[in-house]
């Protein structure tokens, strides 16, 4: 009899429990909708903006025409054109006497939680045309992309669109991601890099009914919880310490990268020049210029967030090297005759024009990030002659 009263006693407490963390998570995450902004937790999908595609694993839908709020409150109004790239106005064929760029790269490139009128092209072709430079700047970035994806991307729209200027905008987790045959759920192309220095390409497999979202089942509704949301930040992180160097640099953890001289190390070189060199022979294929630049990290041009940084992991002084990878790239790009855009001691240069990134959540750039990289890219297209007709 004791026994059942003991046990009774030990279910009505888990159950007293269980209740009170219940109520205790509805309660936050009624009060995380009701009291904090929207950009703090709220889940949009922009995978429901990409299609399936058997050599880039995924691209950028045609002729999309959706208005979406920013974590700022800005209201975006995102429209592609009839190959998935923007300004949504523009045609495969060229207006004669006007130069024309096409910028490739991920979510840096895209600017998608900007306005249409502050992303890098339109910025680029403002400011160019402002210097009575007929020109027109077209953005064939996808979210997610890396370097493998962005190859195969000049092949598919350089020849179609014949650009007289080819940019790759380079991002610091592009590294990561050229080495994993599956990004952020989804199967990707990946290349290998034969003794001959050959290329091959390895394109991704799907399965029967693969799609591209957030799908409507019961174990994804963690994604809409606001308290989730909130969090997902402190957790992504502790769950990133378990993933392997690739993993962990793909998701946009590339601090180390400026303190610790083995992650740069840890980079295919070989794989990514001899990617760089294939994009330059399309490029030079079809009578186009090309140039690369790497997209201002945040623990690149942000003092603020470099003594955080300094402080977080109790840094050496002098240990923290924000020209890292620029360093890097720079003797890259000088052995393989490209033209490289270096752009951190521009933006050191104009710190009251910051910050560059829309802190405190999320390191993609703002728009006075987007304004700063591209007065450093026409200035550079200016320098290097590349303007000329």
């Amino acid at each position: 009899m004791r026994e059942n009263k003991a046990l009774k006693h030990m279910l009505f407490g888990i159950l007293t429990i269980i209740t009170a963390i219940f109520f205790f998570l509805m309660i936050s995450e009624i009060g995380i909708r009701l009291f904090l902004p929207e950009h703090l937790w709220k889940f949009r999908d922009f995978g429901n903006e990409w299609q399936l595609d058997a050599r880039l694993g995924w691209s950028q839908k045609p002729n999309l025409d959706i208005i979406t709020r920013s974590d700022f409150g800005s209201v975006i109004r995102f429209r592609t054109n009839e190959d998935g790239l923007t300004p949504y106005t523009v045609k495969r064929q060229k207006t004669a006497g006007v130069i024309r760029i096409m910028i490739f790269g991920d979510s840096f490139v895209v600017g998608r939680e900007i306005p249409s009128d502050k992303t890098v092209n339109a910025d680029l072709e403002r400011i160019l045309i402002s210097d009575k430079i007929p020109a027109e700047v077209i953005n064939a970035g996808v979210q997610g992309y890396s370097t493998d994806q962005v190859l195969l991307a000049m092949e598919k729209f350089v020849p179609a669109y014949k650009p007289d200027i080819v940019m790759y905008g380079l991002c610091s987790n592009d590294f990561g991601g050229n080495m994993l045959e599956e990004s952020y759920g989804i199967p990707k192309p990946v290349f290998s890099l034969k003794n001959d220095n050959h290329l091959e390409a390895h394109f991704p497999v799907f399965q029967n009914n693969r799609s591209i979202g957030i799908e409507k089942k019961p174990q994804s509704w963690l994604q809409y919880s606001a308290l989730y949301r909130l969090l997902q930040p402190q957790i992504f992180y502790i769950r990133a310490k378990f993933m392997k160097w690739d993993e962990w640099n793909t998701v946009g953890f590339c601090d180390d990268f400026y303190y610790d001289p083995e992650a740069v190390k840890k980079i295919d070189k070989k794989l990514f020049v001899a990617m760089l060199q294939k994009m330059k022979k399309i490029s030079e294929d079809n009578e186009a210029n090309i140039v690369f630049y790497l997209q201002p990290h945040l623990g690149e041009v942000w003092e603020p967030h470099i003594k955080f940084i300094e402080k977080k992991f109790r840094l050496k002084s002098g240990q923290y090297d924000r020209y890292a990878l620029q360093k890097f790239l720079s003797k890259i790009a000088e052995k393989s005759s490209m033209p490289f855009c270096s752009m951190i001691d521009f933006f050191v240069a104009h710190q009251s024009r910051g910050p560059f990134h829309m802190l405190p959540r999320d390191q993609h750039p703002n728009a006075a990030g987007y304004e700063m990289v591209s007065e450093a890219l026409a200035k550079f297209l200016s320098d290097e002659g590349l303007l000329k007709r």
